[in-house]
């Protein structure tokens, strides 16, 4: 009952514990589109190159092909993840990748 009180239109103060606008106004002006894209492309490469985890985070966005919620930006993404194939400093995330993990992210790729 006590968070039903908030919807009482006779309560003047409004809880503690709620959204406010502020948060409403911030979450409303997220990028969309095409810079939604590239944000979230930046993050997953981001994730996936991250040494803390190789090869795991990579490889469980690749299997779980999370890669392609980056939209028109995943060719970048996939790019950066090759990169590290020849140059691991690129992208310390795949070290360790197999020759199956190379192919699932191949696959993954638009034709």
């Amino acid at each position: 009952m006590s968070r039903l009180a908030a919807l009482d239109p006779a309560v003047q103060e409004e809880p503690a514990d709620v959204l406010d606008s502020k948060f409403w106004k911030t979450a409303s002006s997220q990028p969309q589109g095409e810079e939604h894209d590239k944000a979230l492309a930046k993050l997953l490469a981001e994730l996936a190159c991250s040494s803390d985890s190789a090869p795991f985070v990579a490889r469980g966005l690749t299997l779980n092909k999370r890669l392609k919620a980056a939209g028109a930006q995943f060719a970048n993404v996939a790019n950066q993840l090759r990169k590290g194939r020849s140059d691991p400093t690129a992208c310390p995330g795949v070290k360790g990748f197999t020759d199956e993990d190379w192919f699932r992210l191949s696959e993954l790729s638009p034709n």
